[in-house]
């Protein structure tokens, strides 16, 4: 309802918070001041008055009932109104932390070249998650972590490493990792889950925060694959000294998966890893498949005549309306090379240093061959026969090379049935809708699990 209205929800997540309740902020000659006060009259009911510092945009774009719809609605879903305070400035924006008895949210609050309100931004909701705290990585760099155990004797820790993009410690938006710590906290293993680095730098980017103009910032950039494989080393030293004494497992996912594998060449502290959505490919291949041959399916969904063409009632209105631009041959269809020219533009136009510096970051690690073949510790792949973002094909072809040649008895295989890659059912190959795993995956993953790492603790060991 409100996405072509000046109010959005957009992610924005608290960093760093001065104190800003004191009446010496409410200036109203300062954007600072200005911002404080318009929240202020929305938090006490007053949205006429919270208008006071709109521009004419605005002004017209909202009407007082707007205003009161969008703060009742943060109040259903996060509870009691507690209190806001001036967060941080940066240029023309200012941000303002507002906390509800279940969640807080960052508004941010924009002003024209007059200073005046030009954008009112509610950022989305930020659970106050209990017994969350905060390590330091290799570099000094921060990440929050939760650890979740047993009622009994811990069997195992488990640490989880996430997919490609920035992802907090729920793994993804179906929250996998969080259903899988739970089936494995009824077997007696504990669980540490982390928000990734990428995704608390996105935190302080949302805040204004100067840190991706700094040094740091650059090298991360430069090397972030790297990066990601060095706090994930952080990590399991940090259980190692939070556990003594009880073995260590990386649940790795999609890049995870890849670099749960490459932690065991630098870190002797694992005892075993579970891979899902593994890849033995480069991130060039990878990318070339899943923009150009993963959607070969979706042509040949619609080629009902199998002709190698899709013409009239075969295309779709998204691609009706870019057949001028595709048809190079001028036959008014859309031929399969065209099909494919036009997604592997795609590719083309990717900015280049995002994939060069990863290819590179890559061609200095083992190839996940060479670690396979000779790997001491037990490895469970769990892998969607549906899995249209690593395809199957290709752990397939490590299992064809084990059988013949390595000979690898710590490699365990299990294929999951028409499961995509983050476990979640599908009824075709190519779905984009992912939804949660069922809790029949999460049965069989637990239950190999719990067979394959039988070793115990000798007791509760964690250190507070």
């Amino acid at each position: 309802m409100f996405s072509k209205l000046p109010i959005l929800l957009i992610s924005f997540i608290f960093f760093s918070c001065s104190s800003s309740n004191k009446n010496s902020i409410r200036n109203q000659k300062t954007n600072v001041g200005k911002a404080v006060l318009t929240v202020d009259h929305m938090s006490s009911g007053d949205y006429q008055k919270a208008k006071v510092y709109f521009n004419k945009t605005m002004s017209k774009a909202l009407s007082d009932k707007m205003i009161s719809n969008v703060w009742e609605r943060l109040l259903k879903k996060n509870g009691k109104y507690l209190n806001h305070r001036f967060s941080n400035e940066d240029k023309k924006t200012v941000f303002i932390r507002v906390e509800f008895e279940k969640a807080f949210h960052h508004f941010r609050i924009k002003f024209d070249k007059n200073d005046e309100v030009s954008g009112l931004f509610t950022g989305a909701a930020n659970k106050k998650e209990k017994n969350i705290a905060s390590f330091k990585s290799f570099d000094g760099f921060e990440l929050p972590y939760l650890i979740e155990r047993p009622s009994g004797k811990v069997r195992g820790v488990f640490i989880y490493l996430h997919g490609s993009g920035p992802n907090g410690m729920d793994g993804t938006d179906t929250k996998l990792f969080v259903q899988i710590s739970k089936v494995l906290k009824e077997k007696g293993f504990a669980s540490l889950r982390y928000n990734k680095r990428s995704y608390e730098i996105n935190k302080l980017a949302s805040m204004g925060s100067s840190y991706l103009e700094s040094s740091d910032f650059k090298k991360f950039d430069k090397d972030f694959y790297l990066y990601f494989l060095k706090d994930a080393n952080a990590v399991v030293d940090f259980a190692t000294k939070k556990f003594p004494g009880t073995p260590l497992y990386i649940y790795g996912l999609s890049q995870g998966a890849n670099l749960a594998l490459q932690l065991t060449t630098m870190n002797k502290n694992i005892n075993g890893l579970v891979l899902t959505g593994f890849s033995t490919s480069r991130i060039n291949e990878t990318i070339l498949y899943q923009y150009v041959f993963r959607n070969d399916y979706l042509f040949y969904k619609s080629d009902k005549n199998n002709d190698r063409k899709l013409c009239h009632r075969e295309l779709s209105k998204n691609l009706k309306a870019q057949l001028s631009m595709l048809d190079m041959n001028d036959n008014k269809c859309l031929d399969l090379d065209e099909y494919r020219a036009g997604n592997y533009s795609n590719v083309l136009a990717q900015p280049k240093d995002i994939y060069d510096n990863w290819l590179r970051n890559e061609l200095s690690l083992k190839r996940p061959t060479e670690i396979l073949k000779q790997i001491k510790v037990p490895v469970l792949f769990f892998h969607g026969s549906y899995d249209h973002q690593t395809p199957v094909y290709q752990l397939k072809s490590l299992q064809v090379l084990n059988n013949l040649k390595w000979k690898n008895d710590n490699l365990n295989f299990t294929y999951l049935s028409k499961r995509g890659h983050i476990l979640n059912d599908q009824k075709e190959l190519v779905e984009y809708n992912y939804t949660a795993a069922s809790k029949k995956t999460l049965n069989k993953l637990s239950g190999d699990i719990s067979k394959v790492f039988k070793a115990n603790s000798s007791g509760d060991n964690l250190q507070e």
